[in-house]
Parts: C-alpha cells; structure tokens; sequence
C-alpha cells in the first residue's frame, strides 16, 4: 500500500512540475512579446492621437486643457524611497475626449500648491496606455 500511495505521489508531482514549467515558458514568451510592444512603441515617432486607433504605448501629441479641479494625488515613492505623489490630472482635447495624464512625481510637500499646475502649453506628448480588464488572480 505504501508503494502505491508513493507511487502516486511521484506521478502527480511529476505531472505538477511539467505543467509548472510549460506554464513558465508560455509566460516567458508573453513578457518578451510585452517587452518588444514597449520598446516598439517607445522608440516610434509621436502621431496625434485619435481613438479610432489606440495601440497600447503609442508615443501620441495632443492637443487640451488641464483641468485642475479634479486632479487626483497617488501616494508613491520615488526611486530612493522618498514619499510623494504621482499627479493625475484630466485633461480635455479638442475633440471633446477626456484623458487621464500621470503628470508625473512631486514631493510630500508640494501637494496642492498652486505652482505645480502652472502649464502654459496647450500641445503635449506622452504614451499611451489601454485600459485592460483586471486579471482575476
């Protein structure tokens, strides 16, 4: 009995480990078609934006207002682990869209002044990101 029984656990965790390692490469695969998409699209040439055609971190140029009114502050660190805030800041096109812009990081101590939202352009150029569907795991 205690043969079969191990029997059947060597089989189990042997089919366990193979499938561990098929799923390993079949991610490997993903990350680097992933890898590729941004740098393909990092290194491409800025088009103006328009959402017939979205392709996920498109360089794109636009053309809006920011609206301050509703700018949002994320807590985050930087890169040394210091405290501070990621700005998201709405901003209307000439076509009427509204675009959510990660203005980028400010420290702890900057949040709500008036100075961080002194923009005088109207054209800007950033990446674009699709909203995806969260993944249940």
């Amino acid at each position: 009995m205690r043969k079969i029984s191990f029997s059947i656990f060597v089989f189990f965790s042997i089919i366990l480990f193979c499938s561990l390692g098929t799923w390993q490469i079949y991610r490997l695969q993903w990350k680097l078609d992933l890898i590729n998409e941004i740098n393909k699209g990092i290194n491409s040439e800025p088009v103006f934006y328009s959402n017939n055609k979205v392709i996920n971190y498109q360089k794109v140029k636009f053309d809006g207002i920011f609206d301050f009114e509703k700018q949002i502050y994320l807590y985050s660190l930087d890169s040394k682990g210091a405290p501070g805030y990621d700005i998201i800041t709405p901003i209307k096109t000439k076509s009427n869209e509204i675009l959510l812009v990660n203005r980028g990081w400010i420290k702890k101590d900057l949040k709500g002044k008036k100075d961080i939202n002194e923009i005088k352009s109207k054209s800007f150029e950033g990446i674009i990101k699709k909203i995806t569907k969260p993944n249940p795991f």
